[in-house]
């Protein structure tokens, strides 16, 4: 069923925002603004404040504080089920269908996208110093999050599943079928997902944002979750490893 030809596998694509009655419509924003706020609000937050006063403003995660940050992301994916479900879906009707191939497929993805990242950061890199004299400022993972525990593993496994079925399958679908847009779902999508991640500084930010408009490229063209997935496990495991 997963391998199979993508018309199949995404039947809301094709309808139009007009065939959404109004009703349901205010109700599909109101939901999708409620996920976005309870899943990434605070961490909007935290990385605006960071972003403004540098790693010093708050303690280093410890493996304690690691606990209630996977209880919230247990939860998210507990209101996403829920939200779904209240209009007759599934996480299958945002993309997210098991196959081996797909998740081979997150491989390539994350070459792709860490690639990507990588020559971001260092045309962004080298500019700023050819006109500034000087590299952007930028944090590293360490100054935040310290010392692996087992908790943070477990962690970093939990959370790209978290990000990639919300801002990625969840929002973009939600805002492709409510307006007719793809452009603007990829937009949004990787600008809200580049936001909550302005703690490394906009330098870093805005590099991670072209990882994240390679994950948003590739959904909107196949609709499928799992491959995006795979590739944010894999390279945060990669960034785990620096830790």
């Amino acid at each position: 069923m997963a391998d199979s030809p993508v018309v199949e596998a995404e039947p809301a694509v094709a309808v139009a925002p007009s065939a959404v009655p109004a009703r349901d419509k205010r109700e599909r924003w109101f939901e999708l603004f409620l996920v976005l706020a309870i899943s990434f609000g605070g961490a909007l937050y935290s990385a605006v404040y960071l972003y403004r006063h540098g790693p010093s403003a708050t303690p280093m995660f410890a493996g304690s504080r690691w606990v209630p940050a996977i209880g919230h992301e247990i939860i998210v994916l507990l209101l996403l089920w829920y939200v779904l479900r209240r209009s007759g879906r599934t996480l299958g009707d945002i993309g997210l269908r098991w196959s081996v191939k797909d998740a081979g497929w997150g491989l390539l993805v994350a070459l792709v996208a860490y690639t990507m990242y990588v020559g971001a950061a260092t045309i962004i890199a080298v500019v700023h110093r050819f006109l500034l004299g000087s590299l952007p400022t930028a944090f590293a993972p360490r100054e935040f999050f310290g010392h692996v525990t087992v908790p943070t593993v477990a962690y970093v496994v939990l959370a790209p599943l978290c990000e990639e079925l919300v801002v990625r399958a969840y929002l973009m679908t939600e805002i492709r079928e409510l307006t007719g847009s793809a452009w603007l779902a990829i937009a949004v999508s990787v600008v809200f997902q580049g936001a909550y991640h302005l703690y490394y500084g906009w330098w870093m930010a805005v590099s991670i944002s072209f990882q994240f408009l390679i994950f948003a490229l590739y959904f909107t063209f196949w609709r499928k979750a799992l491959p995006v997935v795979v590739a944010h496990e894999l390279i945060d495991l990669v960034a785990l490893t620096r830790l």
